[in-house]
């Protein structure tokens, strides 16, 4: 008896150790979640190498529910001594025996609703050209990465020589032009092309008297920030007084060479108007002076910019080279980086995306079974193939606009 109590008070108390909590939860579902979109990204690269339609899920709700139930019981068979006397009765002879029961239930489950992607509005935005603005905030991730950022979006190069020669080089690991494309695209990114986001006050009406102001100036106050207007004092070139005009604020993304050692060159190539304005940040070191020689602009440089489908095309093409019978591995350049003080110099070969197809690797980082074939991303010594995948999450989810996911869910799942 003492046993059979003792082991009870233990497994109540090791109960209180396995009540499922939140942040064990949580973590379950985050793990879960993260191989279902890194998963779900890539199985639409390989139908993508297959010339197949792509297709996209979305986990757009979770419910999570836990509990822990425990049972303790006693079963007994108690052979009398002395049956016909009260006390012969309850003393227990050979035979007696007790047999206590132990138990415990777990319980964790989620039940989540999984809604399709493939709708107008998810559509429109996937088909068309990646906006400016949204290349701006992915450029913005570190330099070294942004040699890998243009290959993913840009589409193609043109180049226009003074004397009108045109060369189009297209950016398809298939096409013969891409090693001129990339070797073009690294000569463009050590010369310091970026992007930059730039602020223009387009004029608004004529200019107005302080009179017309006061006249218009509840009006304006209505709708100036809805519409981003401002009013600035200026005089009027006729009469010479002051007047005010009144702008439009508006914001608008180039791209542009940053002022780097290789500034003449891009000055003697394509203009000193494609340099990127000097940045208005306290934080960091201003930029040196740089001299530049008088010269005139001899290329005009055109950049065509992916749709976020055309993303998946470009990918399921490197998918594609490395599935031939003479298979070949796309590479970048990577940008020299300091690293403990030291300068660590450009690789030239670094595989862009590596995949096995039918092939046992060591750790995995994705892998799908489809139409009979394994594929597998490596998760070590696959160059830069966990990059492309977190760059591919972001552009995705670029496209994942107000209205794309529909509020009522496709398929509940428990």
């Amino acid at each position: 008896k003492a046993l059979f109590i003792s082991a009870c008070l233990l497994f109540i108390t090791g109960c209180s150790q396995l009540n499922p909590s939140v942040d064990d939860m949580s973590k379950s579902y985050q793990t879960v979640i993260e191989k279902f979109e890194r998963n779900s990204l890539f199985l639409n690269v390989v139908r993508s190498s297959k010339n197949l339609p792509l297709s996209f899920m979305s986990i757009p709700s979770i419910t999570g529910t836990g509990s822990v139930g425990e049972t303790v019981g006693l079963s007994a068979n108690v052979v009398s001594a002395v049956p016909t006397t009260p006390a012969g009765f309850l003393s227990p002879t050979t035979g007696t025996y007790y047999s206590p029961s132990l138990g415990v239930t777990l319980n964790r489950s989620f039940t989540f609703t999984q809604s399709s992607l493939d709708n107008e509005v998810f559509q429109r935005s996937f088909m068309s050209d990646i906006p400016l603005a949204s290349v701006n905030v992915i450029s913005n991730m570190p330099e070294e990465k942004r040699e890998l950022i243009y290959s993913l979006i840009f589409d193609k190069l043109v180049l226009v020589s003074p004397a009108g020669v045109t060369e189009s080089l297209d950016n398809n690991p298939l096409d013969p032009s891409y090693p001129e494309f990339q070797k073009r695209l690294h000569e463009l990114m050590e010369m310091g092309l970026s992007t930059e986001m730039q602020q223009h006050y387009e004029p608004v009406g004529t200019l107005m008297t302080p009179s017309q102001v006061n006249d218009a100036l509840f009006r304006f106050l209505d709708v100036k920030d809805a519409k981003r207007l401002i009013i600035r004092e200026q005089k009027d070139p006729v009469t010479k007084k002051s007047a005010y005009q009144m702008y439009q604020k508006t914001q608008n993304v180039r791209f542009c060479f940053e002022k780097t050692a290789q500034a003449i060159k891009v000055k003697s190539m394509y203009g000193a108007e494609l340099f990127c304005h000097d940045r208005l940040d306290t934080k960091s070191e201003p930029l040196k002076e740089v001299v530049i020689s008088e010269g005139k602009n001899e290329y005009e440089l055109g950049i065509t910019i992916r749709s976020t489908a055309k993303v998946f095309t470009y990918l399921g093409h490197i998918v594609t080279a490395q599935s031939k019978e003479n298979p070949t591995i796309p590479t970048l350049w990577s940008m020299p980086t300091v690293k403990d003080g030291v300068q660590v110099p450009a690789e030239k070969n670094v595989p862009i995306l590596v995949v096995s197809k039918n092939k046992a690797v060591g750790k995995v980082f994705a892998e799908i079974d489809y139409e009979g074939d394994t594929y597998i991303i490596p998760a070590e010594n696959a160059g830069h193939s966990t990059q492309v995948m977190s760059l591919l999450r972001a552009i995705v989810a670029l496209n994942k606009v107000p209205g794309a996911i529909p509020q009522s869910p496709t398929v509940l799942i428990k």
